[in-house]
């Protein structure tokens, strides 16, 4: 059985900038991926192209 991560409840808004903060914060690069994999699951990942 699948796990469903607390992700999918943040807004698109929110997932974004969660990203850019992680990024900011040079966080867990494991932490960044659950992130980046939860916008591919959204189609986002060109919005978070635009934010690079």
């Amino acid at each position: 059985m699948r796990r469903r991560g607390a992700m999918r409840y943040l807004s698109d808004a929110l997932l974004l900038e969660t990203y850019e903060k992680a990024r900011e914060l040079k966080l867990s690069e494991d932490f960044i991926h659950l992130i980046v994999q939860e916008m591919e699951r959204r189609s986002m990942m060109d919005k978070r192209s635009l934010m690079s």
